[in-house]
């Protein structure tokens, strides 16, 4: 048994090596282990299959080998199979009890995470739920390694081939400005309009723009960026302060009193709404209690229906969902 342990811990340091794009450091942080510890299991592993996976720069490693893409390929599939088996042996079990970690971005963690847990826990009081806030990049790190089971975040957050994206909410998105801006004196607003005057934007921690920057160009239109912010209550701050316009979920100003002097316009073409989506990794047993989370989050899904659909190439049922969801204002 310690040969098979010890093999797996090999295993999973390759695969989480690469996942760090070759930073040793990160890895052992992520791994609560040490780095020379990760770098001699790797070497043995090494030895023992006679080749090399990674290419070395004196201690540093600078480049994985043709050999080693493939063997990390299957490490990755080898991991999933574990885990799976051990959750499939959970099921049997104890179905009842378990633990669901959930990563999600400011918006669902403040708006949407708070009803859905509690209607979760209602249902499943024994299951631990671990919460945590991420940028896109993180969530996406955190669902390739298998440490987190979800990630909650805004549509698109990834269109990585081993993830499976289902939308569950839309959101009408608004502009907001201050009472006496010229875009308040007009009948109706066009991205032409917008565009003349400085935007607040909205950009994730890792750098990416969101896809309100992304629809202006889409359509032929660049819009002017007067500033960018990482956090969207951030861009409702900043338009207080007379820094610029800035387009925001509506639900934002649910919960809050706007304050006077702003003003907020409705954008009466066909602009994007907000979509939340719920990812979790491809090929990944769910538990029944994980099957249900997906269907509170997005109710139009059954159980039987979710297990069905994902039978299906994602392109073919997506749109179908998404033009079922209903919007949240």
């Amino acid at each position: 048994m310690l040969l098979v342990a010890m093999k797996l811990q090999q295993l999973r340091y390759i695969v989480e090596v690469a996942r760090h794009d070759l930073n040793v450091s990160l890895t052992a942080e992520s791994l609560y282990t040490s780095q020379p510890g990760i770098s001699k299991q790797i070497r043995l592993l090494e030895d023992e299959l006679d080749i090399e996976i990674f290419e070395r720069s004196g201690k540093h490693f600078v480049q994985i080998t043709d050999v080693g893409k493939e063997v990390i390929s299957q490490a990755e599939q080898i991991l999933l199979q574990v885990e799976n088996i051990r959750r499939l042996a959970r099921e049997h079990l104890a179905p009842e009890h378990g633990k669901l970690d959930i990563a999600m971005s400011h918006l669902h963690a403040r708006y949407l995470l708070p009803q859905l847990v509690g209607h979760f826990k209602e249902q499943y009081p024994q299951v631990v739920i671990h919460l945590h806030q991420h940028s896109p990049r993180q969530m996406l790190q955190r669902l390739l390694s298998g440490r987190a089971d979800f990630a909650l975040s805004s549509w698109p957050i990834s269109d990585h081939p081993e993830l499976i994206g289902i939308p569950f909410c839309r959101w009408k998105r608004v502009l907001i400005a201050p009472e006496q801006h010229p875009l308040t004196q007009r009948n109706e607003l066009t991205l032409g309009d917008i565009a003349l005057y400085p935007l607040v934007a909205y950009v994730s921690s890792c750098g990416r723009l969101s896809g309100i920057e992304n629809f202006f160009r889409e359509q032929g239109v660049e819009p002017t960026i007067g500033s960018s912010v990482c956090d969207l209550e951030l861009v409702v701050r900043y338009v207080e302060q007379g820094a610029g316009v800035g387009i925001i979920p509506g639900t934002l100003l649910a919960d809050r009193p706007l304050a006077s002097g702003l003003k907020v316009l409705s954008l009466g073409f066909d602009f994007p709404d907000e979509v939340g989506v719920i990812m979790f990794r491809r090929h990944r047993f769910l538990r029944q209690y994980m099957l249900d989370f997906i269907s509170l989050c997005n109710p139009s899904l059954s159980k039987a229906q979710l297990q069905q659909q994902l039978q299906r190439p994602q392109q073919e049922w997506t749109q179908e969902v998404l033009a079922n969801l209903p919007c949240l204002g």
